[in-house]
């Protein structure tokens, strides 16, 4: 499994290297960690308003009370909502998030601190491959090697997890059939010479 494993962690290091912009990275970093793994990822999209693009990322890790380490950010302008303030400009904010980073208890919670901002979110499961084959740019037969790299580990760690927790020690060794034989019992000890002697001269 450690082996599949690293294969699948050097073909992701090959697709990282084809990509220049370093969020874009960032968020395929995650995504290809999350392929590793085996498991799926989260996206939760909101509408914020910010000066910046950097600064809606960060209102919106700031709200979900998350650390900005734990998921990557994707920001666009939005078409539908425009402030008429001219510091701040209305983003549509998606936040991906992995579930071997931020598990169900931890995206509930987020959820929770979002609402109690006042910010309307909505949170999707999606498979993490398919978000990276959906990046612009993105090499696709590098995405192609490094998924089937992915797939390997992840079977082979999933085996390798059901041996260890189907593992039961060897059965003690049979009893032997036949008793264990004793040893036959110390004969008496013979009577000391010089009472043979009296018992003869008596004679």
């Amino acid at each position: 499994a450690e082996a599949k494993t690293a294969e699948a962690e050097v073909s992701r290091d090959a697709l990282l290297a084809g990509i220049g912009d370093e969020k874009t990275k960032a968020r395929a970093k995650l995504l290809a960690d999350a392929a590793i793994a085996g498991v799926k990822v989260n996206k939760v999209a909101m509408a914020l308003t910010a000066e910046t693009e950097d600064a809606a990322c960060a209102h919106a890790f700031s709200k979900m009370q998350l650390d900005a380490s734990f998921g990557a950010c994707d920001v666009v302008v939005s078409t539908s909502r425009r402030r008429r303030l001219v510091a701040d400009t209305a983003y549509d904010v998606t936040v991906l998030m992995s579930l071997k980073t931020v598990n169900a208890t931890a995206l509930a919670a987020a959820l929770e601190n979002l609402a109690a901002e006042g910010v309307t979110a909505t949170s999707t499961e999606t498979d993490p491959t398919d978000e990276l084959r959906a990046i612009p740019g993105i090499d696709a037969s590098s995405v192609d090697n490094f998924a089937a790299d992915a797939a390997d580990a992840v079977t082979a760690t999933s085996a390798a997890i059901v041996a260890e927790t189907t593992w039961l020690p060897p059965p003690p060794p049979p009893p032997s059939p036949f008793p264990p034989i004793s040893p036959p019992p110390t004969p008496p000890p013979s009577p000391p010479p010089s009472l043979i002697r009296a018992d003869e001269d008596s004679r």
